[in-house]
């Protein structure tokens, strides 16, 4: 009797054979690139949460400014022409300036802020530490730079 060349079930291919080291370099190779960018989202996502909150403290921050600004003109502290930079004639410092805290108009960016006595010239705003609990020894203090011709 005549045995047959191969098994019925496994058709031409041999029982035993699997996949090829080829192929498991292609699918380490693929499932390697998949992983290095599913880590490259996450930290993205980390690192914009970190600048979320000062983003809206500075948000804020402009919205108190601007706020300050129409209470002034409403209640005829400031006139509508002082509304512009001081090289315009107006009360408003040129260029970009520290963060100080309000002089005694209650106008950010004009030329007495920082002036009141008993009240630090900079402004300083305190957000919350790396546990994200506000008033925690952990919590963070930042200073804006004090301009050169400020001191």
């Amino acid at each position: 009797m005549k045995l047959p060349s191969h098994n019925s079930k496994c058709g031409t291919r041999d029982c035993n054979s699997g996949f090829t080291l080829l192929e498991v370099l292609i699918a380490m190779v693929v499932l390697s690139v998949g992983m290095l960018s599913m880590l490259a989202v996450l930290a993205t996502g980390l690192s914009s949460g970190q600048t979320v909150q000062e983003d809206m403290l500075a948000r804020q921050l402009a919205s108190e400014g601007l706020e300050g600004v129409y209470t002034a003109r409403n209640t005829a502290q400031i006139q509508w022409v002082a509304i512009q930079n001081a090289a315009n004639g107006g009360i408003f410092l040129d260029g970009l300036q520290p963060m100080l805290n309000e002089g005694p108009d209650g106008i950010p960016n004009t030329a007495d802020d920082g002036t009141l006595p008993g009240v630090p010239q900079q402004l300083q705003m305190t957000t919350p530490g790396p546990d994200g609990i506000l008033g925690e020894p952990s919590q963070r203090h930042h200073q804006s730079e004090p301009s050169p011709d400020r001191g």
